[in-house]
This record gives structure tokens, C-alpha cells and sequence, in this order.
């Protein structure tokens, strides 16, 4: 699902390959059952159509445009139920507090540093 590719400096990184693409129909049903069952809060991540800004719904339709939305054009943001990042918080949640294309690269080495007292 991952290929490790060369990245910037000395740093390899990894790349969502085809059969990882193609996986995501499973995970976002798994984490709409999450956010079901498991997030009284409301769900810890939005999905938008980057084309337009719309919320999508559970089978990432727009229903502003009336189009599936396909994988790379949608926008993840943080939700209400999603945990205020702590001093404990990993670097791929720091990284995650601003909204972005979900298949954008996430550089967790030059993520802002969040700290909340």
C-alpha cells in the first residue's frame, strides 16, 4: 500500500501507491462506523470537495456538484470530536490541526509544534 520514495535532503519518504488508492472506500466506511459508535463529540475529521469547499457526505458524494468525489479532491480538516491537541500530542496529529488534501504528503519534520496549557 506504501513505496518508500526518495524525498528532500537525505530523507526517504513513503507514497500512497495504487493498491493503497484503492483501499479507501474501507477505510472511510470503517471510519464512519468510528464516528457511529465511538465519537459522542461529533467525528474527529471533515471531508470537503476541494473543488467547492462542500462537506461530503458518507459515500464522499458533494451534493453541491452531485459528484462522487474521488480520493485526491478531498479535503480533511480537523472536527468537533476531535481531541485539542496536549504537551502529548504525536507529530502526525500536530500536523494534521489544518485542513488539507487528504493525498498531500504530510511532512511531520516541519509541522508546527503544538502546545496547549
Amino acid at each position: 500500500m506504501l513505496e518508500r520514495v526518495a524525498g528532500t535532503a537525505s530523507y526517504e519518504e513513503y507514497a500512497i501507491t495504487e493498491k493503497g488508492i484503492e483501499l479507501w472506500p474501507a477505510v472511510r466506511c470503517l471510519t464512519c462506523w468510528g464516528n457511529e459508535f465511538y465519537a459522542p463529540a461529533g467525528p474527529r475529521r471533515l471531508f470537503h470537495h476541494a473543488a467547492c469547499g462542500t462537506e461530503v457526505d458518507a459515500r464522499d458524494v458533494c451534493p453541491k456538484c452531485n459528484v462522487v468525489v474521488k480520493v485526491g479532491d478531498l479535503v480533511i480538516s480537523p472536527g468537533p470530536g476531535l481531541p485539542k491537541p496536549s504537551d502529548l500530542t504525536d507529530p502526525v496529529t500536530s500536523a494534521l490541526q489544518e485542513p488539507r488534501r487528504l493525498l498531500d504528503p504530510l511532512n511531520t519534520k516541519t509541522a508546527r509544534s503544538i502546545r496547549h496549557g
